[in-house]
């Protein structure tokens, strides 16, 4: 009966979880957040730089959100130095968002990725769409 019930959670999760995430949505943010971008499917990381609020790699990942979805062994700082890491953290969030904050359109989506759960920023998803709509390197 536990072992069942292991079971389940597990498929939920999964099923949770199982949604792509579109191209153009990690795209858009990698050209909001650091000019960066997905080359022959890595990322070319191009401003490095930390955010104002200790936002870090290419995703401009936040400590919250990365606590949100960290599992354990991972470090904060990896999103810094390996973007594959950056780029999972940044899909378990978007799909943490999608799952516990109804599954509206992308942008409100996006709106939640720059100013956290359940509220947006207007200026950002303009900021997104400008870029799905300039989408080349």
């Amino acid at each position: 009966d536990r072992e069942m019930k292991i079971a389940a959670l597990i498929l939920l999760s999964t099923l949770c979880f199982a949604e792509d995430i579109p191209d153009w949505v990690m795209s858009s943010i990698l050209r909001v957040e650091t000019q960066s971008y997905y080359h022959n499917g890595t990322i070319k990381y191009v401003d490095k730089r930390r955010g104002a609020h200790g936002e870090r790699g290419p995703f401009q990942c936040t400590k919250a959100a990365f606590n949100t979805v960290r599992r354990s062994g991972e470090q904060f700082w990896m999103v810094e130095t390996d973007t594959k890491f950056a780029d999972t953290i940044a899909r378990r969030y978007l799909h943490w968002l999608r799952s516990n904050y109804g599954r509206e359109d992308w942008y409100r989506t996006l709106g939640m990725y720059n100013a956290g759960p359940n509220r947006t920023n207007k200026e950002y998803i303009r900021k997104i769409q400008n870029a799905r709509n300039n989408s080349k390197p």
